[in-house]
């Protein structure tokens, strides 16, 4: 498997949302079935929907969405706090992303809590 990034969390990913860095949304455009670029609608359905998965293979459903601004900013949300909250993260725990080398492959992630990083 090969590292996509990895980050320490910070409260506003922990509480709301997490940021997605640019230079990956073309893997998450292969991996997923909804066009980031489709106009937002009623039913909230515009984004990139995607799987991740943890080493146990449980797995989460997320979707990034760009949001409107002079910077666009691509960001987690659907999904997100679900994972949050199942794997008790906390600021400061790292959660690292992986995909793997076969095309189509999903996405992998790894956590370490705060207290286990050195």
């Amino acid at each position: 498997m090969e590292l996509l990034f990895s980050k320490k969390l910070t409260p506003t990913d922990v509480g709301f949302r997490l940021s997605w860095p640019r230079k990956h949304l073309d893997l998450l455009r292969r991996l997923s079935s909804i066009n980031l670029n489709q106009p937002p609608n009623d039913d909230e359905s515009s984004g990139l929907e995607f799987q991740v998965y943890d080493m146990e293979g449980r797995s989460w459903t997320l979707t990034c969405t760009t949001r409107s601004s002079i910077h666009p900013k691509p960001v987690i949300s659907r999904g997100w706090r679900r994972l949050v909250k199942d794997n008790g993260l906390r600021e400061n725990d790292e959660i690292k992303f992986y995909k793997n080398l076969d095309p189509g492959s999903p996405i992998f992630i790894h956590v370490t809590p705060r207290a286990q990083q050195g």
